[in-house]
């Protein structure tokens, strides 16, 4: 919840940064670094589909107890 909570934020302001340095251009490209930070809410949507994608794995896969685990060597 708290991961989620973050990566929202970080996708908010990621945008909120993307439009305000939309009029700086990079030296060397010559290109608005708005295209430079659009890589911050990008990433905080890829993120989302990866907390998405573990904690649907996590749910599907059925809880070992002790007696269900195995030692090293696959002997009870």
């Amino acid at each position: 919840m708290v991961c989620t909570v973050f990566f929202f934020i970080l996708i908010v302001k990621g945008i909120e940064m993307m439009d305000r340095s939309m009029i700086q251009r990079s030296a060397a490209l010559g290109i608005p670094m708005g295209y430079v930070y659009s890589v911050i809410p990008l990433s905080g949507c890829l993120m989302i589909l990866n907390l998405f994608d573990v904690t649907m794995k996590a749910l599907k896969q059925p809880e070992q107890t002790d007696s269900t685990k195995k030692g090293i060597e696959g002997v009870e």
